[in-house]
């Protein structure tokens, strides 16, 4: 039980001592700035190191103009290779496919087409041309998806595996082709 006072009293002198301040000189020079920033690369990009199809974009551009409400517009889907490694199988085990989607959530297909390999780096677009006009209060949307069999994984092929099936489908307003009329 001695011990312990004694140790209890030790620890309270130290606990006093401790919160003393130490003076410098004024001399002395302290810088008291602490550089938290952190300079990460610029263009850092994650590439996973397997095949890894992203859709990547959905772009519209106006044709041919009917009158300053409507015209002709064409939607680019695109999908992009952003893994390290080609992505190789055959032609019927992916299809990128371009969609309408009209409000309410009904779909329609506009465009289709099966790649057998695109390598790391490679982007594929599809396209199609549909009439505009900025008169429709509930535009459709379109969306690009990459679609692959069912089975892809079981057929002993690494090489077209997508490693990240999370970005397969990207979808874009029309109200983004109203936008573009209005710009003149």
């Amino acid at each position: 039980m001695k011990n312990l006072l004694s140790i209890l009293a030790l620890l309270l002198a130290f606990s006093f001592t401790a919160s003393a301040q130490v003076q410098f000189p004024h001399s002395a020079k302290i810088n008291t700035r602490i550089n938290s920033k952190i300079n990460y690369p610029v263009n850092f990009v994650y590439q996973p190191n397997c095949p890894d199809l992203q859709a990547a974009s959905v772009n519209f551009q106006v044709v041919r103009r009917y009158s300053q409400y409507s015209g002709l517009v064409k939607v680019t889907g695109t999908v992009k290779n952003i893994g390290k490694q080609h992505f190789v199988g055959n032609a019927s085990q992916m299809a990128i496919i371009l969609y309408e989607v009209r409000p309410g959530g009904s779909t329609r297909i506009l465009r289709k087409a099966s790649y057998p390999s695109i390598n790391s780096g490679q982007s594929k677009s599809i396209s199609t041309y549909v009439r505009w006009s900025t008169s429709n209060e509930f535009p459709p949307s379109y969306r690009i998806s990459i679609v692959y069999d069912p089975d892809i994984k079981m057929d002993g092929n690494p090489r077209n595996d997508d490693c990240n099936s999370a970005n397969n489908r990207k979808q874009r307003s029309g109200t983004d082709i109203n936008r573009l009329f209005s710009a003149g």
